[in-house]
């Protein structure tokens, strides 16, 4: 309120850019691994649910730069624009060289992978259920309403980002730190929050967030593989 609207896009421009090849290069990672698993047999939940991981882990590699300038950016007191976030952008390579702009990718493990993990299976698991509840026996994914795709899409995505938040909650932490230590800058947040406080303030609205973005994202996915694959 004090610093303006303005102030609730900060960090935005990074995103904008970026979020588009981290999900083609999660997806197209997911599917690599579903085909192969398909050649040696019929899908199961865990082969869903281990491609998704792989996805995960693979998108870890775009998605570090992203947060890295994104979290900052999100604690800069500066105007929020792409200008902006280029310029924390440069500061992090000119001060800690490439590597910089990777701060934080090991705790991305902790969260992405997880998250994609769950969400596959579970969409899959939600697609079943809804199509049990119109009276079908089974209801394949081709077949399925944008209705259930979006729905599906939103409940199952956010039941998987409470696995992923505490990960996410962490990685932000870190990304927006100097220290060099993970005992430096959790050790004395734990003491002073408790561990449910540091790992899950804020996931209320994470989860409304991530409801209409996991529906849509979920939709434009399969929507994008209908049409390349008739």
């Amino acid at each position: 309120y004090r610093e303006g609207i303005g102030s609730l896009t900060r960090g935005i421009a990074s995103p904008l850019l970026i979020v588009g090849a981290w999900k083609a290069l999660v997806f197209s990672a997911y599917e690599q691994v579903r085909a192969r698993q398909e050649r040696v047999g019929s899908g199961t939940i865990l082969q869903e649910s281990v491609a998704g991981f792989v996805g995960g882990a693979v998108g870890n590699i775009i998605q570090a730069p992203m947060e890295v300038v994104k979290c900052r950016a999100q604690v800069n007191r500066g105007i929020p624009t792409l200008a902006t976030e280029w310029r924390i952008a440069h500061e992090i390579v000119a001060t800690h060289g490439w590597t910089g702009i990777f701060r934080g990718l090991p705790l991305l493990y902790l969260n992405s992978p997880w998250s994609y993990a769950a969400w596959f299976p579970l969409h899959h698991m939600c697609l079943q259920a809804w199509g049990y509840l119109q009276g079908h026996s089974m209801i394949e994914e081709h077949e399925a309403s944008f209705t259930a795709e979006l729905v599906c899409g939103a409940f199952s995505g956010s039941a998987a980002w409470v696995i992923a938040y505490p990960g996410d909650k962490l990685k932000a932490i870190w990304m927006v730190n100097e220290q060099t230590s993970y005992t430096q800058v959790f050790l004395p947040r734990l003491r002073a929050q408790g561990a449910v406080q540091l790992l899950y303030a804020g996931l209320g609205a994470s989860i409304l967030r991530s409801f209409p973005q996991c529906a849509f994202t979920m939709c434009g996915y399969r929507a994008s593989k209908r049409w390349l694959d008739p």
